[in-house]
């Protein structure tokens, strides 16, 4: 669904109102399931949200090593490329992340959602976002403090999926022609 926003975004046309979901089958319906898709990546994207779902919130030791965990992957590898592209004025899909270990089928518990603004407020990077689940809807957030990115960090939010966000990373975006409206 973000990413069909998005394609209308860039087209310069409206989202088209619909009183209920398209029928099945439908140009709309079909065009809708492909960008759904789309936003997985499928097979890399996939693998990332496995990745990450498998990683520890905190950095972490291993075979003597520091390895990165999910809150730095997340403040100091993302949200600086985040940033760029919000200040350039693209608006930017997040893979939410929201499971936690390596079982495929909680791979359908993480999200993608569309930041379009951010704000730094005293000790938090407050990050707003569409999201098809919230509609639309102007005070969705995502809450995080950059200040300890080695340590679980929490991430608040107001999304409406019924889970807490462990970590997010830009999902890649390539836009397509939305269908016509009637």
């Amino acid at each position: 669904m973000v990413f069909a926003a998005l394609d209308y975004y860039y087209a310069g046309r409206p989202v088209p109102p619909e009183a209920a979901p398209p029928e099945v089958g439908s140009r709309t319906f079909r065009y809708v399931v492909r960008r759904l898709f789309a936003s997985f990546a499928l097979p890399w994207g996939v693998l990332r949200y496995q990745r990450y779902m498998a990683r520890p919130d905190g950095n972490y030791r291993l075979f003597g090593a520091t390895r990165p965990g999910l809150s730095w992957l997340t403040i100091a590898r993302h949200w600086p490329d985040i940033r760029r592209s919000l200040d350039a004025g693209r608006p930017t899909p997040l893979g939410l992340v929201t499971a936690r270990g390596l079982n495929p089928l909680d791979l359908g518990r993480n999200h993608v959602v569309l930041a379009y603004d951010y704000a730094l407020t005293d000790d938090n990077v407050v990050i707003r976002v569409y999201d098809p689940n919230t509609g639309p809807a102007d005070d969705v957030q995502l809450v995080l403090s950059p200040a300890a990115p080695g340590r679980a960090t929490s991430i608040t939010h107001n999304i409406d999926i019924g889970h807490s966000i462990r970590g997010f990373f830009p999902v890649s975006y390539r836009p397509c022609n939305p269908p016509p409206t009637a």
